[in-house]
């Protein structure tokens, strides 16, 4: 397991990979979560993928910009986010953990 993060369109994203094997698998958290409540889950998870989980923007250690909070600004992160660590195609999850 190591965090890093990735710099993309003018703000930093933190990330932490989970590592396995497998088809790569993003994580995603709901509404004041990140990426560290997915722990227990992707330590089942990564018998069968190769897991990451992103601090979202406006969570955990990323950035917390005062704009750039849509959907499409979402979709956005991720894409880049995927573009940025060399992620042809990944298998994204964003059930809540613990909720």
């Amino acid at each position: 397991m190591k965090r890093g993060f990735v710099n993309i369109r003018d703000i930093r994203l933190s990330y932490i990979d989970y590592g396995g094997t497998g088809p790569y698998l993003i994580l995603l958290h709901g509404v004041m979560s990140r990426a560290t409540n997915w722990y227990d889950i992707a330590m089942w998870l990564k018998e069968r993928y190769h897991v990451s989980a992103m601090d979202q923007r406006g969570h955990g250690l990323s950035d917390k910009p005062d704009a750039g909070y849509s959907k499409e600004e979402s979709v956005q992160d991720i894409i880049d986010f995927m573009n940025e660590l060399g992620i042809d195609n990944a298998v994204l999850s964003v059930i809540q953990p613990g909720g």
